[in-house]
């Protein structure tokens, strides 16, 4: 009774009371990564890699920041949660773990800057256009009410988002975005990861951090893509798959 109470007043509060809408602020978020459990499925058919296992903790986080205005947000990495041996190595030597995805509001483009391991991607391109499916359900998130929406992205994989009208600029962590709001939540099954926003600052950014410095050959998303299927091939496992995965998101 007490679950449908509050769902019913955040309804309320989201749909029928007048809001103030956030156009300018700073998003803290924590991305939380099952290791042992993405490990264990990933490296299934790697005996070799399934040894450290033991060695790695349930879950490891990482945080960024997302800087936003009408015009233009940037989602930067900060740092990774303080670890130490296997679990400090497979969460620092993860791909695309560190991004910085500039995103011009104004003219749907993005500028982003991935890492595979030793390799560094510079991207300029339109986002991709997905198909979300708006639900019924509410949840609140870093104070705000956020609307269930889910999509498929890479075919096969499921991407369910949390996004708030509250914040009009239409943004998100990493470059997923496409819904009438601020993406506050996203939960990716298959990569056994979540964003979640921790919190959300009501302060005009400053515009140095908009001058980011991009420095590096442009990539056009197809080459980055055959270079990394080619790095990891016969690596076994599912690692190749999931590696494309993460640097496509």
């Amino acid at each position: 009774m007490k679950k449908i109470l509050y769902t019913a007043v955040l309804l309320l509060t989201a749909f029928t009371a007048p809001a103030q809408v956030i156009s300018n602020g700073i998003i803290k978020y924590e991305k939380r990564t099952s290791l042992k459990l993405q490990m264990k499925n990933t490296f299934s058919d790697k005996p070799d890699m399934l040894r450290y296992i033991d060695q790695v903790p349930n879950t490891v986080s990482s945080y960024f920041t997302l800087y936003f205005t009408p015009r233009q947000s940037l989602y930067k990495f900060e740092e990774h949660e303080k670890l130490q041996g296997m679990a400090s190595y497979f969460t620092g030597s993860s791909p695309a773990n560190e991004n910085v995805v500039h995103r011009n509001l104004r003219h749907d483009t993005i500028t982003a800057k991935k890492k595979f391991y030793d390799a560094e991607f510079i991207l300029k391109e339109v986002p991709k256009a997905h198909q979300w499916k708006i639900e019924e359900e509410i949840r609140e998130i870093a104070g705000y009410p956020c609307r269930k929406a889910v999509t498929t992205m890479f075919d096969s994989v499921v991407v369910v988002a949390f996004y708030t009208e509250s914040i009009l600029p239409c943004s998100g962590p990493e470059s997923i975005s496409g819904l009438p709001g601020m993406i506050l939540g996203v939960a990716i099954p298959r990569l056994y990861t979540t964003w979640f926003a921790t919190e959300v600052q009501l302060k005009e950014p400053p515009p140095e951090v908009f001058a980011y410095n991009f420095k590096g050959k442009v990539t056009g998303s197809e080459d980055m893509e055959a270079m990394v299927k080619k790095s990891t091939k016969g690596w076994g496992g599912s690692w190749s798959v999931y590696s494309t995965w993460w640097m496509k998101l």
